[in-house]
């Protein structure tokens, strides 16, 4: 059934050539009331009916569904609270939501003699089980209300390329008699899908960046989808997944207990929050006990009240460079070591009155490139920041920000905690939220004061250089536009 007219005759062509053009393709708007459905398919199927679903809603553009009288019919065209649906209708949400709960209608409910009912794979994108919006959240609770889920597999961003970038995962559930009885669930994280964005074919390649070779001296195509499928019929047959999962090259593939999602705050549902090989650094470091690390604590306990945070969005308002103007930064030019193509506003510009910067806050790019750490030096100080920055200001009563800088800007250690919290389906996110339960551990005053000083040293070596060099770029253009 497709509400596409072209669709539904191509659909019934194809089926045509194979020899039946005429049975279960139907023309009509899967959205509607099933008393809208034709009688054809409503004799056949009907909801709490059907034993297995495939699917792949429409995601991707904004196509919001904003039919007053459809998004009553539906649990989430209202607002969601506690996990069930109020008597607030939305103005509008995303059809990839909506079939979700129509296909969940449709499975098979739970017989008398069998727990669980019918089972249904659906493709769904990455933001719905990992948002940290509080929408976000409601809808999983809801979700886990009313099905109960057995394998998770995220997939990577080429997986729909080249036609949309939106990140994905694949959603296993079912209906169930219990959607509290805890089990484990099998999870994954698929690396590549044997094409790049562009579509093209991409091969393996060993340490040394060689192309891997098979018996017949052809490529290795790089698709870590099989070896994610041996591995759950192995975690079925009750063997144990590889030693060898997660490195050397092959995708992670993992189970964690249903109990555990269930008691996270944010219920996240997505393989790469809970990925054992990305979790196990926080792991180590909350537990950790020993004489040179005094304790261990959250970012969110050393800032001052709401010192974690970004602006809202802001409409640009640019200007040309010159006396009551200040510089924007993007999220790209605070990483840069001399800003490029820097752009300027208003220094009064009321909606941009949020975006100014001050020395020592922390700088977390999160969306995009997500995850760089940049420190506030006197340079950047006083100036205008985009929204896809987060802020950390930390209070300087408890511990030095030079000293947080070090660790989150750390690949060993910054980098692995903050590539744990991205989210979201089109661009990588990182939320504010996130960055509060980074765990830092404290060392001694000495210790710390001494590994702070010699990194806002580094800091006031590297914005004194762009002075001078801005400086000198002034002297010689000076000189020659002034020749005569």
């Amino acid at each position: 059934m497709d509400i596409e007219p072209l669709l539904f005759k191509i659909a019934k062509s194809y089926m045509a050539i194979l020899g039946d053009g005429k049975t279960n393709i139907f023309h009509n708007d899967s959205l509607k009331d099933l008393s809208e459905y034709p009688q054809r398919f409503t004799d056949k199927i009907k909801f709490g009916t059907v034993d297995i679903i495939t699917t792949n809603p429409p995601f991707g553009t904004k196509i919001d569904i904003t039919d007053k009288r459809l998004l009553k019919s539906f649990d989430l065209g209202h607002k969601i609270v506690d996990g069930d649906p109020t008597s607030i209708v939305l103005d509008g949400q995303d059809p990839d939501k909506l079939f979700l709960e129509r296909d969940i209608q449709f499975l098979k409910d739970p017989s008398a003699d069998d727990d669980f009912g019918g089972r249904m794979v659906i493709v769904l994108p990455k933001q719905i089980l990992s948002g940290a919006e509080e929408e976000s959240i409601e809808l999983r609770r809801w979700l886990l209300k009313r099905i109960d889920i057995y394998a998770i597999i995220d997939l990577p961003r080429e997986a729909f390329q080249p036609h949309t970038g939106t990140k994905t995962s694949l959603l296993f559930c079912r209906k169930a008699k219990d959607y509290t009885k805890n089990h484990p669930i099998f999870m994954a994280v698929s690396e590549a899908v044997g094409h790049d964005r562009r579509g093209n074919l991409i091969f393996k390649k060993n340490e040394d960046g060689q192309y891997l070779v098979d018996e017949n001296g052809e490529g290795i195509i790089w698709n870590d989808l099989p070896y994610i499928l041996k591995q759950y019929n192995n975690y079925i047959l009750g063997y144990d997944i590889d030693k060898d999962s997660g490195i050397n090259g092959n995708p992670s593939c993992f189970t964690i207990d249903k109990e555990s999602i269930l008691n996270d705050a944010t219920l996240r549902i997505d393989a790469w929050y809970w990925d054992p090989q990305k979790n196990e650094l926080a792991k180590k470091l909350m537990d950790v006990s020993n004489e040179e690390i005094k304790e261990v604590t959250s970012l969110g306990n050393l800032v001052v009240e709401g010192g974690i945070f970004y602006p809202g969005r802001h409409k640009r308002n640019y200007v040309s460079k010159g006396e009551g103007n200040i510089e924007f930064y993007s999220g790209t030019q605070i990483l840069q070591t001399r800003p490029f193509d820097i752009k300027y506003q208003p220094k009064n510009y009321k909606p941009a009155s949020k975006h100014f910067v001050e020395k020592d806050w922390i700088l977390i790019t999160r969306s995009g490139t997500t995850g760089r750490v940049v420190m506030v030096n006197e340079q950047m100080s006083g100036k205008m920041v985009t929204e896809h920055v987060i802020r950390v200001i930390c209070d300087k009563k408890q511990i030095d920000p030079y000293y947080v800088y070090a660790i989150l800007a750390s690949d060993k250690i910054g980098r692995q905690l903050l590539d744990k919290g991205i989210y979201a389906s089109v661009v990588d996110h990182i939320s504010p939220q996130f960055v509060s339960t980074i765990p830092i551990p404290r060392l001694s005053e000495e210790k710390e004061k001494e590994i702070a000083d010699r990194v806002r040293e580094a800091e006031s070596q590297r914005s004194r250089a762009n002075e001078i060099m801005a400086k000198e770029i002034d002297d010689v253009e000076n000189i020659i536009i002034n020749a005569r």
